[in-house]
């Protein structure tokens, strides 16, 4: 009884059954809902119904809890499907994940229905995904973001930063915001790279040295404690190792000018930085995992004396800069073209003006078609030009780098 360009959502931490549910849902021409799995029953009850979802999957019994409080306000819901396989109460319109399975696969059966049927119906301007904004201002807005929206933004940053099917990436930001959806689901996934679930946000440390990722995205304030961490952990160590460390992060600063100005590094600070990085930097990057390439920063500003300490040990943050209504990304650092205290460069198909106030305006295939049944918001958002109003002041540098 679900169909193409139906709603269905997703209320539920990071997992794997978060990845399968949310290309089940796109993969047949219905749009995801996503749903932060810490709001409150009021705040989802609010999603839910502005959003007409059809069916919610949920993580667990605690969520399943959540809905039960609300359920009777929510005359949409045909299903609800728990995540976890071990839940088994057998309830009306309540399913086990294997329980579903079985469904789908009976269906299938019985049914002139396949996975390539379903994909070639799909258009570009199919809506992809429903993500409601934070409501801080009000209700919140369902911002609707097509296939077309996401893959273009895929598509460029692909150009921008490479990405192969040896990548390893570590999840842990939310799957319901579009920065982990774009950055560390769609796009690792469209390269056929793999993903690791963080088993919570306090063990990512321990994660990061048993996954050994090459790409990890974050928000600063990952970046910002590990400072701190290793900042607390010098002040307890011998002299010998304090100054150590000192000297290789001189050296690290003084290699980093160079690297940022590409320039080649003179002989003996070249000379210097191997010795450097023999007796600090690799001990940094092995309690990283001894596989990263970058660090990847957004959703709030970052630090300039964090991104300079973490690249005079070699270890580099790209800063990008989006909002859910871009999905998400404007501008990015690259590994190859990259300014500290600055959030990069426009993406190729990306178009950015200052407007005469110092707003930031954007304009291209990946901003999104609206907000969900709020044409005046969308009105107020998108000009009748199609630029896209920000609400953040910016302005470029001589080299065409975007600062906030």
């Amino acid at each position: 009884g679900i169909t193409k360009g139906d709603h269905i959502a997703i209320q539920s931490n990071n997992s794997p059954m978060w990845a399968m549910a949310d290309y089940g849902i796109i993969c047949m021409g219905a749009a995801t809902v996503s749903i932060y799995p810490t709001l409150i029953p009021k705040q989802i009850q609010y999603i839910i119904n502005n959003s007409n979802s059809k069916a919610i999957f949920v993580e667990n019994l605690e969520q399943l809890n959540k809905l039960d409080s609300i359920l009777v306000d929510c005359p949409s819901l045909k299903a609800i499907i728990v995540l976890d396989k071990n839940y088994s109460e057998n309830r009306e319109m309540v399913y086990g994940i294997s329980d579903f399975i079985d469904l789908g696969t009976e269906y299938q059966n019985e049914n002139n229905v396949s996975f390539e049927s379903m994909i070639e119906e799909i258009d570009e301007e199919d809506l992809l995904t429903l993500i409601y904004t934070s409501g801080t201002t009000g209700n919140p807005k369902g911002v609707m973001l097509t296939h077309n929206n996401v893959i273009s933004n895929i598509n460029d940053i692909s150009k921008e930063i490479f990405f192969d099917k040896n990548d390893k990436f570590l999840s842990f930001l939310p799957l319901s915001h579009i920065f982990e959806r774009t950055c560390g689901h769609f796009t690792p996934l469209s390269k056929g790279a793999s993903i690791y679930y963080a088993e919570s946000i306090e063990k990512v440390p321990d994660n990061l040295s048993e996954v050994g990722p090459t790409v990890v995205t974050s928000v600063p304030r990952l970046y910002e404690k590990m400072y701190s961490k290793i900042n607390d952990g010098l002040k307890s160590a011998p002299s010998v190792r304090r100054k150590l460390f000192s000297w290789a992060l001189d050296v690290g600063t003084d290699s980093l000018s160079y690297r940022l100005a590409n320039k080649k590094l003179p002989l003996l600070l070249s000379l210097k930085n191997k010795i450097a990085s023999k007796l600090v930097y690799s001990k940094v990057k092995n309690k990283l995992g001894g596989n990263l390439r970058c660090f990847v920063s957004g959703g709030a500003p970052l630090s300039k004396v964090v991104a300079e300490f973490f690249g005079s040990l070699d270890v580099l943050i790209l800063e990008g800069y989006g909002l859910t209504e871009t999905s998400p990304i404007l501008t990015a650092n690259t590994e190859n073209n990259f300014r500290l205290g600055t959030v990069g460069k426009p993406l190729q198909n990306v178009s950015i003006k200052i407007a005469d106030d110092g707003e930031i305006l954007a304009k291209g295939p990946n901003i999104m078609k609206g907000y969900y049944e709020n044409k005046e918001a969308t009105n107020e958002a998108i000009d009748s030009n199609g630029w896209f109003h920000t609400g953040d002041i910016g302005n470029f540098d001589s080299d065409g780098f975007l600062s906030i």
